[in-house]
Formats: structure tokens, sequence, C-alpha cells
């Protein structure tokens, strides 16, 4: 199997941001009582998430607003095209 950079950003991005909730959770087990597994699952889960969902969130609501400033740039056209 051929490793492309997209995958190799891919890991990365999920490396980095479980590092980040691992430490995150690891600072809030000292005012709760979070155990180490806890800690794990949590960052876990957070990262899977981050990594994969939130871009594809991020796409669809970007997606959306350029439709929205297309739809207005177009209106805005029209509007020069009748003067």
């Amino acid at each position: 199997m051929k490793i492309n950079k997209k995958i190799i950003d891919i890991i990365v991005y999920f490396i980095a941001f479980f590092l980040i909730n691992l430490l995150v959770f690891a600072l809030s087990a000292i005012f709760t009582e979070i155990k180490f597994l806890q800690i794990l699952l949590y960052s876990l889960i957070n990262g899977i998430w981050m990594t994969f969902i939130l871009p594809l969130l991020l796409k669809k609501l970007n997606d959306k607003a350029n439709k929205k400033d297309d739809k207005y740039g177009f209106i805005n056209k029209i509007k020069k095209a009748k003067k």
C-alpha cells in the first residue's frame, strides 16, 4: 500500500489533536476525579472527531457561506447591469 501526503497529514493531525487533548484532560484531572483510562478514552474520541468530522463540518459551512456570497454577488451584478 502506498502512503500519500494526504494520509500522512491525517495521521499527523490525529496525533497532534490526541496529544493536545491528552494534555488538556491531564490538567483537568488535577481538579476533577477523572482517571487515566478515561483521559486516554476522551482524548481518543476528541482526536477522532477533530481529525475527521470537524473538517467536514467546516467545509459544509464554508460551502454554504460561498453559496450565499455568490447569490448576493449575482444579485449585485444584475443591479449593476440594470443601471
